[in-house]
C-alpha cells in the first residue's frame, strides 16, 4: 500500500524490482492462456503498407502529445508504447512500457517476451526515437484503455488472414 496521494508512476515503482519465475502465472509464456492485458501478446505480421495499419500508426504519431501530457502529469497508469527494437539482426514491432521521455527519444522496458531479438528479454530496458513510434496506450484514471490505435487494425488484419 501507498500514500494515495503519489502518483502512480514508473518514478514510484523504481526502487522496487520483481522477479518471477518464467513460466509462473505472473510471468506467463507464450501460448499461455492470460488476458488482454497480459505478457504473452502473439506476433502478428501485416504488410507495411495495409492502409488500415497506416492510418492508426499516423493517429498515433498526431495524438502522441496527448500522451506525453497525461504520462508527465501522472494522470493515468500503465503507459506503453510500440515501435520497432532491433537486436540479434531481427527488428520486432514490440510494446514497450514507459519510464520516461527525453530529447526526442522513449524510454522504458520490455513489456512483452520477443519472439526472437537476440539477448533482449521481457524487462530489457530500451530506447527508441519518437519518429519511430508505432502505436501508444494507457489506462485513464477511470480505468479506460486510452490509445492502442493499432489493435483494431491488427484484429482486423488477424480476422482476413482467418478467412483466407
Amino acid at each position: 500500500m501507498i500514500d494515495a496521494s503519489l502518483p502512480n508512476n514508473y518514478g514510484l515503482a523504481r526502487a522496487i524490482e520483481c522477479r518471477f519465475r518464467e513460466g509462473s502465472i505472473l510471468n506467463p509464456m507464450f501460448p499461455a492462456p492470460v488476458g488482454f492485458y497480459s505478457q504473452t501478446v502473439p506476433v502478428v505480421a501485416v504488410s507495411s503498407d495495409d492502409p488500415l495499419l497506416l492510418e492508426a500508426v499516423a493517429k498515433a504519431r498526431e495524438t502522441w502529445p496527448a500522451f506525453v501530457e497525461a504520462l508527465d502529469s501522472g494522470l493515468g497508469e500503465n503507459f506503453a508504447v510500440k515501435a520497432p527494437v532491433s537486436a540479434g539482426g531481427n527488428t520486432e514491432y514490440i510494446w514497450i512500457s514507459v519510464t520516461g521521455t527525453e530529447g526526442g527519444r522513449i524510454y522504458g522496458i520490455l513489456a512483452n517476451q520477443p519472439a526472437d531479438l537476440g539477448n533482449l528479454k521481457q524487462g530489457s530496458k530500451v530506447s527508441v526515437q519518437v519518429e519511430q513510434l508505432n502505436d501508444w496506450i494507457y489506462i485513464s484514471p477511470e480505468g479506460k484503455p486510452i490509445g492502442g490505435h493499432t489493435i483494431e487494425a491488427l484484429n482486423k488484419a488477424l480476422a482476413r488472414k482467418r478467412k483466407a
